[in-house]
């Protein structure tokens, strides 16, 4: 993204805005992972069957790191873990960090599945 930002032609030339954005993304990359661990570790806590489940996956892998965890715990192993993946699809899918986009508007008339909109018209996705 930030590769994308300083090669366009009018945004490259305000390093101010590109630091701006690049520090609400973080914040906001962050607050939306903290609010989806907490989601995660709560429906855990309320599903012992998950939970266990669970547990079955990450044991082996962890037991496989335990000696030397930074080194040992690579992508290509956090890739085998589906389960724990299908888990935090789930939270997100089921508890969003965030419900609602921002107000957008439209900036010409337009059709969406069977529904006109006018320019200017405010709207919002619900997530």
């Amino acid at each position: 993204m930030v590769s994308m930002l300083a090669h366009d032609e009018l945004y490259c030339k305000n390093i101010e805005d590109i630091i701006d954005d690049v520090i609400v993304m973080f914040i906001a990359g962050s607050k939306t992972i903290q609010t989806t661990t907490t989601n995660f570790i709560t429906h855990m806590l309320h599903r012992p069957d998950l939970r266990a489940k669970l547990d079955a996956e990450l044991n082996p892998v962890l037991e496989k790191c335990k000696d030397n965890f930074m080194e040992s715990m690579t992508t290509e192993l956090v890739e085998e873990l589906d389960y724990l993946k299908m888990c935090y699809s789930e939270v997100l899918r089921y508890d969003t960090p965030i419900p609602t986009s921002s107000t957008s508007c439209f900036s010409k008339d337009v059709n969406v599945g069977g529904v006109n909109f006018k320019k200017g018209t405010a709207f919002f996705v619900t997530m």
